[in-house]
Formats: C-alpha cells, structure tokens, sequence
C-alpha cells in the first residue's frame, strides 16, 4: 500500500507490479530484486488523500506501467463525478480513461497484477503487532480496513526555512526569479544566493523538468557572474579542494565516480544487464 500518488508512488508501483525477470534487465540492486521476487505480491493500492483533479503524478509514470497490469481505480460517487467533469488534457481526464469498479478494499486480494487507486481517503489507523497487517480508511463512500503487508509512505515533502534566506511557509520554497534569490519585502535580489530543485519550485517534476530547472539557475547565475568585475586575484585549486572536503567531507569526486561506474558497467556485463550496483549490497 503505497499512501499518495506522486511521481515516487507510481515509480514504487510500476517496480513492485513488474516481472522480476524484466527488472532483472535493468541496472536495479539485487537485493531489491530477491526481495521483490520473494514477495510475490498481486496487488498495489495507491491511496491520494484528494481526488484525481489533484493527482500528483506525472504522465509518463501512469503510461509506463508494465503490460499485463490491471490499472484501476476505486469507484465511489465523488471520484466518478470528477472524472465525468474532468477538463480536457488534465489528469483527471487521462485517469478517465482507466477501467472503474467497486473494489471490495476489505478482502484480500485474487492472484493477479493489479494497481488500484484510491482517491479522497484518509489513513485512520495502522494495525499489526511485529509489522502490518491492516490498513484502516476512511472515504466518502465509508471506512476500509484493507489488509496491507507492507506501507510505504510518498506523500512527498515540504521544504524548510534556511538560515538568512527569505522563505514562503505556505509553499515551502525559497522566493526566487529565475533561480536567483528575492527578498519579497524588498524585491531586491539576494547577494550571491541561489536555489535549485524542490526548495525552488516544491516537491514536484521528474527528471526532465529537474534539469530544466536547473538549466535556468545556471543561466542566471553565469549572467550575474558576468555581470560582476572579475577579481585580480582568487585562491588555489588545493586551497578551493580543501574548502569543499570540509563542506562536503563524504563527497565523491569525477575520478571515484568514473571508476564507480566503470566497475558497475563491468559487472553487469557480465550478468547480461547494463550494471551491477554493488555498492547497494547489504554487508556482513
């Protein structure tokens, strides 16, 4: 049972509803691998505590769930009737699109492959002695108590206030333009202070608009450094090396990187997969 339905929820999703033998194929650690194949697991709940208007997910995860996977969503009155009304190119409507039944959340689940969604439930209750057994909710159509092997939370996150730099408590971002940072009361810039990532625009976005996000900053930041007049003189690479180490003390170089992905691309070779990530094992 995964509670949201973010980019993260789909992600766990797709994993956990794959073929081990095609996830085999890819460079994933094999410790998740054995776990995943072990579990056998035949279905997926993935709860939204809103309705499917406010899905957090972006497109391509719902597209790239696995073939031969049911992907459904829990029929009740106030998820129908959004997605009847859903608006055109929204996700309600590519939600629309899904197969829609009343799924009986309370009984354990057939054999099968499934991905069920849930929307405007609430979690009440967690119930289970050594690890969980049931999963108790409420929705607009009742409560459920679902039985749940394991939970995983992905309801995302929520920056925090950084120490001498303006902050919007209700968006949990960093005011910036264009990724310089802004001080709201003043609308001056501050000096020297940029922002990328979730604390720039919220917990949102995969890949793709990650590196456009950072793609902007960087633009901004080298036309400010432009626009400064260089100095005459600067501190040694040893000097600057020494700086990050102390920043940054568990940092991994370009040279180590290199050799991390050397080392991982040969072992998978030799696995017929494009790496082996050993550095993921669980040690003795």
């Amino acid at each position: 049972l995964s509670v949201g339905n973010g980019t993260v929820a789909l992600d766990v999703a797709r994993c956990l509803r794959s073929d081990p033998a095609d996830l085999a194929k890819t460079g994933s650690a094999q410790v998740a691998l054995d776990a995943i194949a072990e579990a056998r697991i035949t279905e997926v709940v993935v709860l939204g505590r809103r309705g499917p208007t406010h899905a957090a997910f972006t497109r391509p995860e719902l597209l790239m769930m696995p073939p031969g996977v049911d992907v459904e969503i829990h029929a009740d009155p106030d998820t129908e009737a959004e997605l009847i009304n859903a608006e055109p190119g929204s996700k309600a409507a590519l939600l629309a699109q899904l197969k829609r039944r009343e799924v009986d959340l309370n009984a354990v689940p057939d054999l099968g492959r499934r991905v069920v969604f849930v929307f405007g439930a609430q979690v009440t209750e967690f119930e289970g002695a050594e690890r969980v057994t049931h999963t108790h909710m409420s929705t607009p159509a009742g409560t459920f108590s679902v039985p749940t092997d394991t939970v995983i939370r992905s309801i995302g996150h929520k920056g925090s206030p950084i120490k001498h730099l303006p902050f919007d408590d209700q968006t949990g971002t960093v005011p910036h333009e264009s990724g310089r940072v802004v001080d709201r009361e003043t609308g001056l810039a501050v000096p020297g202070a940029y922002v990328v990532g979730w604390i720039k625009r919220g917990a949102q976005g995969g890949i793709g608009v990650n590196r456009a996000d950072a793609q902007e900053t960087i633009l901004t930041l080298l036309a400010d450094f432009d626009a400064v007049p260089r100095q005459t003189s600067v501190g040694s690479a040893w000097a600057f090396k020494r700086f990050i180490k102390r920043k940054a003390p568990y940092l991994v170089s370009r040279r180590a990187m290199r050799k991390l992905d050397e080392a991982e691309r040969k072992a998978g070779t030799a696995l017929g997969r494009p790496r082996f990530k050993r550095a993921n094992e669980p040690t003795a």
